[in-house]
């Protein structure tokens, strides 16, 4: 069963993430792609490893999205770090 963020925050009644990992191994394209307008606007800080050898253009959609908000994106090892200003 899989769960998006925006019903966990729904459900859990979260107004705002400070800092969300997501470590999900290939299916980042689906967090991205659907409803991450709904989270995106009220999340400080993203930190997460991108999967494109299991899901090409899981990147193209992850900076699509991300490239609607203002965001200081820098990578660490494997781990991608973006966090607003």
């Amino acid at each position: 069963q899989a769960y998006t963020i925006a019903g966990l925050m729904s459900q859990y009644k979260i107004h705002r993430l400070s800092i969300l990992k997501i470590d999900i191994e290939g299916s980042e394209k689906e967090v991205f792609e659907f409803g991450s307008e709904a989270w995106l606007p009220v999340t400080d800080c993203i930190i997460t490893e991108l999967h494109d050898n299991l899901k090409p253009g899981t990147s193209q959609v992850f900076f699509r999205e991300m490239g609607k908000h203002d965001w200081f994106t820098f990578l660490k090892g494997e781990n991608i770090i973006c966090f607003k200003p």
